[in-house]
């Protein structure tokens, strides 16, 4: 506005983005103190699913199909809140009012740093993490009060282009939410076909210069090339969104389903124990995998890690043992507070001899190097 000077607009705006990050703080915090109870709340299918239809209906509503908007008397509380409190106090309360009330729009980073943080536990790590999110939200809103309009582009026809992309990334962070504990085929075959329309749709706009119709090709076919390749992988089987074409290296159903079957699955203290001393008994070193299905990098490494050859080849005189914990009952929670098991997803070596080797712990996911050297420490 003309009555407000470049420096009270600055001003006003970071008490907007502070109040705004301040709300994610708290947020932060609560992951932290309720740990890996929040971390299995949220990685539920009845949560995970309403999010990702949210976010396929807001980037259908990007393609202009419908208007989808925050409701008329939330707008009008808002406005009214901001024109009678035109201090820094107004301007926090409309940036904490608007963290709450847009957090379900941020389900994807949102949720990855709550995850984070209640797999570490740490209240003071959460909070200042949650804190630096919000900020970096509203450093495009202090570079606008600081710059004003001058910084932002001209309106053209290119901007219907970029609406219809951020809807296709909308739909995308749906499908990614949705297909996050589905068959990998299942998965590849959605990217998939998302990749085939949004070429489609590429090849019926015109550009307006030389440069914007190589830009425009190379997009499309970058799209129908992973398109062509997700279809064959889904044909030929076992291709994930990744690797479309793994089923050709060898890892197809039959040894996807060999990759499985090395683990012996338990899920409570007795059968941890008696696999652990049956291994002992063999002689043979033991992994424990701590799992769940509601974890996705569990799942991950379930369907990926676990089925490389180099790993499978390591797992050969390896006791491997899947720890579920799915439906993570008070015994199970119990169980992880013996073995020093914040959540999953972590990992457990044993030496022959069945002594436990801390020093090989891991938590979180590992590559195929890292987890072929400690099978070998092991050993």
């Amino acid at each position: 506005s003309r009555d407000v000077s470049r420096g009270r607009a600055v001003t006003l705006t970071l008490a907007y983005v502070l109040a705004m990050a301040a709300a994610y703080a708290v947020f932060g915090v609560v992951a932290g103190y309720f740990g890996a109870n929040l971390q299995a709340a949220l990685q539920r299918p009845w949560v995970l699913w309403p999010f990702a239809g949210l976010f396929i209906l807001l980037g259908t509503a990007s393609f202009g199909w419908f208007d989808f908007q925050m409701p008329g008397r939330w707008q009008g509380a808002l406005s009214r809140l901001g024109q009678g409190q035109r201090g820094l106090a107004g301007a926090a309360v409309l940036g904490f009012a608007a963290a709450l009330i847009a957090g379900p729009c941020l389900a994807p980073p949102l949720a990855g740093a709550l995850l984070y943080i209640s797999s570490s536990g740490d209240l003071l790590l959460g909070g200042a993490a949650l804190f630096c999110l919000g900020l970096g939200m509203g450093l495009p809103l202090i570079g606008l009060a600081a710059f004003g309009a001058t910084v932002l582009p001209r309106a053209g026809r290119w901007m219907q282009d970029v609406r219809v992309f951020f809807g296709v990334m909308l739909i995308a962070v749906g499908l990614w939410l949705a297909l996050r504990l589905a068959a990998p085929v299942v998965a590849l075959a959605a990217w998939g076909s998302l990749a085939l329309i949004y070429g489609c749709y590429l090849t019926t706009r015109a550009s307006d210069g030389t440069t914007g119709t190589v830009v425009r090709r190379l997009v499309c076919g970058l799209l129908f090339g992973y398109a062509a390749l997700a279809g064959l992988g889904w044909a030929i089987g076992d291709g994930r969104p990744a690797q479309p074409l793994a089923g050709l290296a060898g890892t197809g159903a039959s040894t996807t389903g060999q990759a499985r079957a090395q683990f012996t699955r338990v899920t409570d203290a007795t059968g941890l124990a008696n696999a652990l001393a049956a291994a002992k008994d063999r002689g043979q070193p033991a992994l424990v995998d701590v799992y769940a299905d509601w974890c996705v990098e569990c799942v991950q490494m379930k369907n990926g890690l676990f089925q490389v050859p180099g790993v499978r080849a390591a797992l050969d005189d390896v006791a491997a043992i899947e720890l579920d914990i799915t439906a993570y009952t008070k015994d199970q929670r119990a169980l992880l507070a013996r073995l020093d098991v914040f959540g999953p997803p972590t990992m457990l070596f044993y030496s022959r001899n069945g002594s436990a080797r801390d020093d090989l712990k891991s938590v979180g996911t590992l590559d195929e190097d890292a987890l072929v050297a400690r099978l070998a420490a092991i050993k």
